[in-house]
Formats: C-alpha cells, structure tokens, sequence
C-alpha cells in the first residue's frame, strides 16, 4: 500500500514512510523497481527465498497440487521419487529455468520440502503392506466404484 501511495503520487516519501512505518530508502527501492518494471505493486513486500529462486509460479504449483489431489482420488498415489520425476520433466518441457539434478532428472529433497510446506493440505505417507482388514474390504462395492471412477477416466 506505502509504494502504490507513491506511485500514484497521492502522498510523499515522508508522508508514506511515517505512515506505513516502512524505511524511506527501502520505499525508494520498491518505487524504483516499480517504476523501472522489474516488479509489479503486488510483488512489493513479499518475503523472498533467500538466494534461492522460485522453479514454478503460485499459478502452476496450483496445478500440481490438483493433479496430485486428482491422481489419488483416482486411487493413484505418486511416491516420492515419481513426484519428483514428474516435476522435472515439466520443468524441462516447459523450459523452466530449474538446478534440478539433470544427472538423475529428478527434483531435489529441498524442493520437495518446500513444496510440501507451501502446500500443508498435502501429506506424504509411507506404504504399508496390505492388511487383512483391507484385504476384506476389498469387495463388490469398492470393485464397481473403482470400474466407475475408471469409465470416467474413459
């Protein structure tokens, strides 16, 4: 709000600066980056990574999230190492400037951490062996709703 208050020249440095409690030189900074176009007044505040860089927009996380969502409602979990194989394939089709492993082609354990704390509707679970309970349960009414989901997907 303090940068859009200058950038629309409604109040002053000074003004803004006491107002919104912000240091006027890093006011400057955020106007100037603005006004140069390397930000956008939404970006101005926002906490950044460090030195490290963003692989993928909010937009296209977004998109993981509901693919993976989708997958497993579709009773298709994606593991770990497939998750991140996934990732980076998208990245390199899409010409995602990435510093995945290309070694490997696989996202890295850091990135997956992150991801998973951007996004804690999210959880990552171990397989377990089936048992007997599950194996009782499976039954003609979970058998036609798995044929169901699978017309569906047809």
């Amino acid at each position: 709000m303090a940068v859009l208050a200058v950038v629309e020249r409604s109040m002053t440095y000074d003004a803004v600066s006491i107002r919104y409690e912000v240091p006027r030189s890093t006011l400057q900074d955020q106007v100037k980056k603005v006004k140069e176009g390397k930000l956008n007044v939404q970006q101005c505040g926002l906490k950044g990574l460090g030195h490290y860089q963003k692989v993928f927009s909010i937009e296209q996380e977004n998109v993981l999230v509901q693919y993976l969502k989708e997958m497993e409602s579709r009773l298709f979990g994606l593991t770990q190492n497939h998750f991140k194989k996934l990732v980076f394939e998208l990245a390199e089709r899409n010409n995602i400037a990435h510093n995945f492993n290309k070694t490997n082609g696989l996202a890295g354990q850091d990135w997956l951490k992150g991801f998973l704390l951007r996004h804690p509707e999210l959880s990552v679970r171990i397989p377990e062996p089936t048992s007997a309970v599950r194996a009782m349960g499976f039954n003609r009414p979970v058998v036609n709703s798995f044929y169901d989901l699978l017309k569906k997907c047809y």
